[in-house]
């Protein structure tokens, strides 16, 4: 089982994004995040929603 958590966590990081709170469900998750007005955020959410397909 992958810790989707840890990942979102490594992948924020890179994209220099604080995770406020996260929640998983079976086919999608909400997050709270605190970022920089010139976060691509289309970019960022993708990048953790594709992690979160390809390993469920």
């Amino acid at each position: 089982m992958v810790d989707f958590k840890a990942e979102s966590e490594e992948v924020s990081r890179s994209f220099d994004v604080e995770i406020l709170s996260i929640k998983y469900e079976k086919n999608h998750f909400h997050m709270i995040f605190k970022a920089k007005p010139t976060l691509d955020i289309p970019k960022y959410i993708n990048i953790i929603s594709n992690n979160i397909n390809r390993n469920s």
